[in-house]
C-alpha cells in the first residue's frame, strides 16, 4: 500500500477519533473458543517433535 507504521497508525487513530469507534468489529470468542483458551492456559496443549508427528496427530482419530 505505500504506507509506513507510522502512517497507518496516524490514520487509523484520526478515524477513531473522528467517528469515536474502532475501525474494526472486536472480536467476541464463542464458547468452544473460550474452553479451548482456558485449556491451554492449563497447559493442556499437546506438543510435536516433528512436522510429521504433527501431521499424523491432526489426521489421528480421536
Amino acid at each position: 500500500m505505500g504506507l509506513t507504521v507510522s502512517d497507518a497508525f496516524r490514520i487509523m487513530l484520526t478515524r477513531v477519533a473522528r467517528e469515536k469507534a474502532l475501525p474494526f468489529e472486536p472480536l467476541v470468542p464463542n464458547v468452544d473458543t473460550i474452553e479451548a483458551m482456558k485449556e491451554a492456559r492449563r497447559g493442556g496443549l499437546k506438543s510435536f517433535a516433528t512436522v510429521e508427528d504433527l501431521v499424523a496427530g491432526l489426521n489421528a482419530e480421536d
